[in-house]
């Protein structure tokens, strides 16, 4: 089993340009198959590249593991991306830790460790002398530097070369990935908390704009500030996470029977609005994503709000 994880890592240059590092080892032994840096994000399809050279100079392994980023394994997405695939035409598996536990990919994540500090000492100023500085580097790992996680002190090349290597199996049916999606759907909705607040009755309007024609006992509108650290509006011991494009800005918040909405202080712009009573797919009912929630607006949302937003109101409609 190999393990796959990326990084990024500023180059020494004066526009600090950002490169993604690859780092694909051997699971047994530490053996570094194939790290290889690009100026491109975290994406599938330099992470194939990667993979497809490491497997035509050793062979494909019988399973690669990796995190659930898009780039790696989309299969618990419900979705079967390009590495995934051309693991399965090479007989190997394409496996992934559980979500928000980096521990899982551990040996991978101590090798970026090393291989930063590294990096960092020597301050490559281009993407040509850092992929020179990570060939530098792996010769040294692989061969020279005793492995304190390998019995004896080896070096990863000394195990690699002592163990046995299970071969890959003939190249997989697209059945098998078929199958493995289908698992993490049923349990995606077999795990699904629909989150449906309790209609509390009528609550008192707000007003949002000082009119003089208002009635002047009604109350005023409570102001808050989203900060970067604290991306979270209350409301009736629910947390609603709201997107950290929002920071640094104060906000009317009013409450009606039907809506929970936020106005940008200065201008009067309706910036969120949440329709009452909540309606949300959550896994914990004190945090809600307001993507997660059911008719919510955002004024300016982002691609991925807009993606993840629709994915779930999809969920719910069909739950409904």
């Amino acid at each position: 089993m190999w393990q796959l994880d990326a990084f990024e890592f500023r180059l020494h240059n004066p526009d600090a340009t950002e490169i993604c590092i690859y780092q694909l080892v051997d699971d047994a032994t530490r053996f570094d198959v194939g790290t290889q840096c690009f100026p491109n994000p975290e994406n599938s399809l330099d992470a194939v590249t990667v993979v497809r050279a490491a497997i035509a100079e050793f062979g494909a392994p019988q399973e690669l593991l990796s995190d659930n980023s898009s780039a790696f394994n989309q299969l618990r997405q419900g979705n079967i991306g390009a590495l995934e695939a051309f693991l399965a035409s090479k007989g190997c598996l394409a496996i992934s830790g559980r979500p928000a536990h980096p521990q899982t990919q551990g040996k991978n994540e101590r090798s970026h460790s090393t291989l930063l500090k590294y990096l960092r000492v020597h301050q490559p100023s281009t993407l040509e002398e850092a992929a020179l500085r990570i060939e530098m580097f792996r010769k040294h790992y692989n061969t020279k530097r005793p492995h304190q996680g390998l019995p004896g002190h080896l070096t990863p090349f000394q195990a690699w070369e002592m163990i046995d290597h299970a071969p890959a199996t003939e190249p997989l049916d697209p059945s098998v990935l078929a199958q493995r999606v289908q698992h993490y759907r049923r349990r995606k909705e077999a795990q699904t908390d629909i989150y449906r607040q309790p209609d509390t009755g009528l609550v008192e309007a707000r007003a949002v704009i000082d009119d003089p024609e208002s009635d002047r006992s009604a109350p005023d509108p409570d102001t808050i500030k989203i900060t970067k650290e604290n991306s979270i509006v209350f409301y009736q011991g629910m947390r609603i996470g709201v997107p950290r494009t929002l920071a640094g800005r104060l906000f009317y918040r009013t409450i009606t029977a039907d809506e929970l909405c936020l106005w940008d202080q200065h201008t009067g712009e309706l910036v969120l609005m949440i329709p009452l009573p909540v309606v949300a797919m959550a896994q914990s009912r004190k945090f809600i994503n307001s993507y997660k929630i059911k008719g919510v607006y955002l004024a300016e949302p982002s691609t991925t709000w807009t993606k993840r937003h629709a994915q779930f109101w999809e969920t719910l409609d069909n739950i409904d």
